[in-house]
């Protein structure tokens, strides 16, 4: 995700959302927890697949 770390660091001040994870929750995990973004969408991920946020819970337990 280098395009995300790039954005990040020359706008540090404005929140950055990632988009195009298409459901995979340890890569949303890994950016989050590694500071490349602050938010991820998951609007088309929920769209395919409601239940996403407690695969995810359960996968990264």
């Amino acid at each position: 995700m280098p395009l995300i770390n790039g954005v990040k660091r020359v706008v540090s001040d404005v929140p950055v959302i990632g988009f195009g994870l298409h459901g995979d929750h340890h890569l949303a995990d890994s950016v989050i927890r590694d500071g490349s973004v602050d938010l991820i969408s998951v609007d088309h991920t929920l769209r395919h697949d409601p239940d996403w946020p407690l695969r995810a819970r359960e996968a990264l337990e």
